[in-house]
């Protein structure tokens, strides 16, 4: 795990914030993000995006002005398929907010963004703020944002005890996502159609985001109508040239834009805690064999789930059952794939393998 603190004005890598999130993360790498009136904030984002570079888990916490520094930063990232959770204490996201009798430094002006909206994050407000007002803020959509209210003044006189809250939502938030490699088409069988039904609805159900390809067509759609009704995030990893028989889905949370297919299945695959396997045609065989090479050659590590409902990948089993018997596949290859004809099995072998993993 990685953490990256943004201080506030005045502050440095001297803060006691940072100092204590040293010690409640000893063992992850925790670095503070120094800045200044002098500061070339492109030169230090470049800076810190190469220097992360390679990092699986990036967490992001911004204090004060530094809140608005993280905000831009993690826009960044994600520019650069880079993603990271975002914690923001007492931010200050919009200038007009500030209620401070001190003037703001001109020179840290224009390197402010106005911030309206905050998605995925934690912000941490006081309620004795004496700096900045954040009712404004706290009144409006902050989608999949958890807000805390603390009775505290702007500087966090205990943020030690938050400390606790912060780990929490960084360890868990009890949120995991599933990319699903699918279908653009339905299939002409009612049957199969009912018990993928099913099974998406139990993913959904126990707290489940999605990723998948973006589509509304098919079984793809079906997918993300489904999760957006469970109110799960829904988010689609589209080409920039868009594939002609494509329809980009309208429930989608989050789209992300990418410059090929193998971007997007990379991407794809990147995103996920499950791989879930479904029914469907040659780009969702291509997805399939992608990311059990990769598992193969430890390129990743993801928890691969087939649903192979009624019995529509046997001849593919099959075939690579063929290979090991010939030599061309080593004999525990299967090891760790999830393979189940039936919704609940599959659903909580998957369950039972992530705890394992944790």
């Amino acid at each position: 795990m990685t953490i990256l603190y943004f201080h506030g004005l005045g502050s440095d890598e001297q803060s006691r914030k940072f100092q204590l999130l040293k010690m409640q993360f000893s063992t992850a790498d925790v670095y503070c993000v120094v800045w200044n009136k002098e500061t070339d904030f492109a030169q230090l984002f470049e800076h810190w995006c190469h220097k992360i570079q390679g990092a699986e888990n990036i967490i992001l916490i911004g204090d004060s002005t530094g809140g608005n520094y993280a905000f831009q930063f993690r826009e960044m990232l994600t520019k650069h398929n880079l993603f990271s959770k975002l914690i923001l204490i007492n931010p200050l996201l919009n200038l007009e907010n500030r209620i401070a009798d001190f003037p703001f430094p001109k020179e840290l002006t224009d390197t402010l963004q106005t911030i309206d909206k905050v998605e995925d994050a934690l912000l941490i407000f006081s309620r004795r703020d004496e700096i900045i007002d954040h009712r404004t803020v706290a009144k409006a959509s902050q989608p999949y944002t958890e807000i805390l209210w603390v009775e505290d003044t702007h500087r966090v006189l205990y943020f030690d005890k938050l400390l606790k809250h912060i780990e929490r939502h960084i360890i868990d938030g009890n949120r995991k996502t599933v990319t699903i490699f699918c279908g653009a088409r339905n299939g002409n069988s009612d049957e199969m159609q009912t018990v993928i039904h099913h099974l998406l609805r139990l993913f959904a159900e126990h707290h489940y985001d999605m990723v998948y390809g973006g589509s509304q067509k098919g079984i793809m759609g079906i997918a993300s109508d489904i999760f957006k009704k469970h109110n799960r995030k829904v988010t689609g990893v589209l080409p920039y040239k868009r594939i002609k028989s494509e329809i980009v889905s309208t429930v989608l949370d989050k789209q992300i834009h990418v410059h090929n297919l193998h971007e997007r299945k990379k991407l794809m695959i990147e995103l996920a805690d499950v791989c879930l396997v479904l029914p469907g045609g040659v780009g969702t065989m291509d997805e399939l064999f992608d990311v059990l090479v990769n598992n193969r050659l430890r390129f990743t590590d993801k928890t691969i789930a087939i649903y192979n409902c009624l019995g529509y990948y046997d001849d593919i089993i099959n075939q690579c059952n063929k290979m090991i018997s010939l030599g061309f596949l080593s004999f525990n290859f299967w090891k760790e794939i999830i393979i189940e004809q039936e919704a609940t099995l599959l659903f909580d072998a998957v369950e039972s393998l992530l705890k394992t993993k944790k």
